[in-house]
């Protein structure tokens, strides 16, 4: 991954942007639907951003190592 610092201040929005950039070897089209849920949650629900973008970071982490343990088998 890319070394990409999370800013002290971020929308949800832009944390998906820096996170896609971050891990551009992750296939975004498997979290997709996680993503859309962490989405509604704040969007809709209210849940606080700082809690959707810490969720997010560790979404894209378990893709990560996903996609690289496949890699390695």
């Amino acid at each position: 991954p890319l070394d990409i610092k999370r800013p002290k201040e971020e929308s949800v929005i832009k944390a998906i942007k820096r996170l896609s950039t971050t891990y551009p070897m992750v296939n975004k089209e498997n979290i997709l639907h996680p993503i859309s849920g962490l989405m509604t949650s704040h969007m809709l629900q209210g849940k606080k951003a700082e809690e959707v973008i810490n969720e997010l970071e560790d979404l894209f982490l378990r893709e990560y190592e996903a996609t690289t343990n496949k890699n390695d088998e």
